[in-house]
């Protein structure tokens, strides 16, 4: 499987994308990441 159909067959409710490593390129995206997930997280957990 390629990156395209990865992406293309990717689950959209999880919080952390597929292929994410190839997003971060240094720690300050690394923590962005992590917060994002965190806030995506709680907020599903509220509905």
């Amino acid at each position: 499987m390629n990156e395209s159909e990865i992406l293309k067959n990717a689950d959209s409710s999880k919080a952390i994308p597929p292929l994410y490593g190839a997003l971060l390129k240094n720690e300050q995206d690394v923590h962005l990441l992590e917060r994002l997930a965190f806030m995506s997280r709680r907020e599903s957990a509220n509905k």
